[in-house]
């Protein structure tokens, strides 16, 4: 994020090719690093995905629109659920998988650096259409409904306080062909 800063601030050209490389270097060291930040940054997403939903209902003290900070928390609650299916410690990350996410960390970052605009919110859904793309992978169906994927719209039901029925999990499995 610091490289991202100093680009836009540089004089000279030594501070804009040193600029480049920290960024350059810190992608690359994120790529190579991804399946141990992964778990964490479900939890960044997901701690700010809690904050900003009760952000909603104090969004007039905030002076920010209410349609607005409601948008970001859909965001930012489709994101968390989106990389969910990380948090495990045996997962296995594919490479579109590691790109996807470096990807979505980014756009988190750069989100940060925008700060409060309507650009900021395209940056960050920028994010959850990577994670959403190596979610939906050439796959075939039965293997993208696999248990985390269950798990995961078990956990959205939850989160709208919809009613689980008690066979949910084997009426999918049903679907699904999974034994």
């Amino acid at each position: 994020m610091a490289g991202c800063v100093l680009i836009g601030k540089a004089d000279n050209w030594h501070q804009i090719a040193a600029d480049w490389l920290l960024a350059v270097v810190s992608v690359a060291l994120m790529t190579a690093t991804v399946r141990f930040w992964a778990a964490g940054f479900f939890g960044f997403i997901a701690y700010g995905a809690l904050r900003s939903v009760a952000g909603v209902f104090f969004a007039d003290s905030f002076h920010v629109p209410k349609q607005y900070l409601l948008f970001v928390s859909a965001s930012i609650v489709v994101m968390a659920v989106l990389s969910h299916r990380f948090i495990s410690k045996h997962v296995q990350i594919t490479a579109i998988e590691r790109v996807s996410l470096v990807l979505a960390a980014m756009c988190v970052l750069i989100t940060v650096l925008l700060g409060n605009t309507y650009r900021g919110i395209v940056v960050f859904n920028v994010g959850n259409v990577a994670l959403l793309a190596s979610w939906w992978k050439l796959t075939p169906v039965s293997d993208r409904l696999g248990r985390d994927c269950r798990a995961d719209v078990v956990l959205i039901a939850m989160l709208f306080g919809c009613p689980i029925p008690r066979n949910a999990i084997s009426a999918a499995n049903r679907i699904s062909g999974i034994q």
